[in-house]
């Protein structure tokens, strides 16, 4: 799967989840958590309704009905063929984790802001982005 597909395949299926930005459970002492969030859904219909599912996740079980917890990612996208590296992207944008580096250092990964970008408009989420 490619990441243009698994898009595609996710703003088709957005409507059968409840989206939210669920708060950071992390401890920073830089008070990141504050302005951090992990996109997450619940299916609203089936046997794992109202589980928490990131976006690979949501997506496989739509597709192959096997419910993967929001920390089995990396087997979700196992199942959907998506690359490791395009899957960890995936993750890290989903977690807000689109900064590189320590303390005064941190900078900006485009990458990672930019797929974080297409996930919330993809699932019509709005909140502060940077």
């Amino acid at each position: 799967m490619t990441l243009e597909e698994f898009f595609d395949i996710l703003e088709a299926i957005r409507n059968r989840f409840e989206w939210n930005i669920e708060p950071d459970s992390g401890w920073y002492t830089d008070g990141r958590a504050a302005r951090r969030g992990w996109v997450r859904g619940r299916p609203k219909m089936g046997p794992a309704a109202g589980a928490l599912l990131e976006p690979i996740g949501a997506v496989c079980y739509s597709l192959t009905g096997k419910a993967y917890g929001e920390k089995s990612w990396t087997a979700a996208s196992r199942e959907l063929g998506l690359p490791p590296s395009e899957a960890g992207d995936l993750h890290a944008a989903a977690d807000a984790r689109t900064w590189d580096g320590d303390g005064g250092e941190r900078r900006p990964v485009e990458r990672l802001h930019s797929l974080r970008e297409k996930l919330l408009d993809c699932l019509d989420l709005t909140v502060v982005r940077r």
